[in-house]
């Protein structure tokens, strides 16, 4: 079994960033169902990385394939690696909150089963969190794992310097530009995310999003302009519901319904002020068809809504385009029947006048 005397790559990484003292540790979580063969990239990954993390929970969630075999393999060679396995698939929400709270480390990185880091990952994420540990998170740049195994980095920061700690009082102007905090890159310090209950289920694919820019806001963010970690983009995944009408409206509904909550009353106005919560899919056409936001938003965020939605994709427009076809068909429909009646009763007017000279 490989162990590794943490303190030495602490003084390591200490004479690097210039000073001396005491490392946080990083717990990583991992949910997997199914990925065995992801799992070399994944938990290979982590192996290799030139500071290890404090500890890896791995939940396996009844895998049918070798899974946990691999995760087993890994678990007698790397003393940090835990394995939980569940006796039913109780689904990834589930898993990675259960991870979050049995976790031990000051901050914790969600990896999911598929993806990878590259080897600096935590000992740049380290450097930048112990200079900064007013930080509530620290990511980087968003890279991507295409289906054929090719990386791209298709979503890149605004240009411009960004720089190492980014305050909450500055983080409006840098969301307002389209800056993508990204949960594939970001260690999280443990005590914020608890605050608000971890990955929220309700808000499934964004929970993520929300606990990231709400602790952004509150506590500011690191981040390295580095290609450090990388999520695999595959059409059945479990985010790409978000960019199905049925199933987002739901989790709209749910973030809309969360920021109304005491708890959140602190950040719901840079939700809105920075646009952040008009970016993600659907959530324009969601207010523009119902009716009763229609006069309780104010005209520079129903300005900001629609300015935001001649940015979106065609296929969202295709969609906002049709459920205006919906939307006025009905009254089209009205129009032409009392069309048909007007004409009808003229016709029948004309009738009785004609009568009545008679």
């Amino acid at each position: 079994m490989k162990t590794y005397a943490i303190c030495s790559n602490h003084n390591k990484i200490g004479s690097f960033i210039g000073i001396d003292m005491q490392f946080p540790k990083i717990s990583i979580i991992m949910s997997n169902y199914n990925y065995a063969h992801f799992l070399h990239e994944s938990l290979g990954s982590i192996v290799k990385q030139t500071h290890p993390p404090f500890e890896c929970i791995v939940i396996d969630d009844c895998s049918t394939d070798n899974s946990v075999a691999i995760i087993k393999k890994y678990q007698k060679d790397y003393s940090f690696i835990k394995l939980i396995q569940n006796d039913q698939n109780k689904g990834v929400m589930h898993n990675v909150n259960h991870a979050l709270k049995i976790s031990k480390g000051e901050y914790v990185y969600s990896l999911s089963s598929d993806d990878r880091c590259s080897p600096y990952f935590i000992e740049k994420a380290i450097k930048l969190l112990t200079k900064y540990p007013q930080s509530g998170l620290c990511c980087s740049i968003p890279c991507f794992i295409k289906e054929n195994g090719e990386f791209s980095n298709e979503v890149l920061p605004p240009e411009e310097n960004i720089k190492e700690y980014i305050s909450p009082s500055s983080i409006n102007s840098l969301l307002e530009k389209g800056f993508f905090i990204a949960g594939h890159t970001s260690i999280i310090k443990k005590k914020y995310l608890l605050q608000i209950n971890g990955f929220i289920p309700e808000l499934k694919w964004h929970c993520d999003w929300f606990a990231l820019i709400v602790i952004a806001l509150r506590y500011g963010f690191c981040y390295s302009n580095d290609r450090l970690a990388f999520l695999r983009l595959t059409p059945k995944s479990y985010s790409s519901s978000a960019f199905i009408w049925k199933s987002q409206k739901k989790v709209i509904k749910e973030l809309i319904s969360l920021l109304e909550k005491q708890q959140f009353s602190d950040v719901k106005n840079n939700f809105y002020k920075s646009k952040v919560i008009l970016y993600l899919p659907y959530v324009c056409i969601y207010f523009i068809t119902n009716f009763k936001y229609w006069f309780s938003l104010t005209p520079k965020i129903w300005k900001d809504i629609f300015n935001t939605l001649m940015y979106k994709d065609l296929l969202e427009k295709k969609h906002f385009l049709l459920k205006v076809k919906n939307f006025l068909s009905p009254l089209i429909r009205i129009k032409h029947f009392l069309s048909r009646v007007k004409h009808k009763l003229f016709k029948e007017i004309k009738i009785i006048l004609h009568f009545n000279k008679k």
